[in-house]
């Protein structure tokens, strides 16, 4: 029970931590400011763009808990059964293993899923920025 508590606040830390990079970033590098002015426009949807820049860092905020939560989970059950994750290339190497473990298949899938969808995510964003011309 200890190890749970303590995997909670790591992810609470961690969630937090991003959250604050995500919503900050545009107001303390310019460089970001242009881009974030650039892609949503000086009044989108009639508000400012840092008002909807912070609804929208919050919107791809709410999934971090879960995806660090899994994400620990996963290192820690693997860890159990003598496999040492240490980077994503590790990851990679001992997905086919680790997935087919009836202990860590189920937070691997979420990790997974949501790691897949903040891959779709970066990718739309890169093509839409790119068509912008930014």
């Amino acid at each position: 029970m200890a190890k749970e508590s303590k995997r909670r606040v790591v992810v609470a830390a961690l969630s937090a931590a991003m959250l604050l990079v995500l919503c900050s970033l545009p107001f303390w590098d310019d460089k970001a400011s242009k881009v974030a002015v650039a892609a949503y426009g000086r009044g989108p949807l009639g508000l400012p763009w840092q008002l909807l820049h912070l609804l929208l860092a919050l919107l791809l905020s709410l999934p971090l808990p879960a995806f660090w939560f899994n994400a620990l989970l996963v290192w820690q059950r693997a860890r159990g059964k003598g496999v040492v994750l240490t980077g994503p290339l590790s990851w990679l190497f001992h997905y086919r293993r680790l997935r087919r473990d009836p202990e860590v298949a189920p937070p691997l899938r979420v990790f997974t899923a949501i790691a897949a969808g903040y891959l779709l995510v970066a990718v739309l964003w890169v093509v839409y920025t790119a068509y912008l011309g930014i």
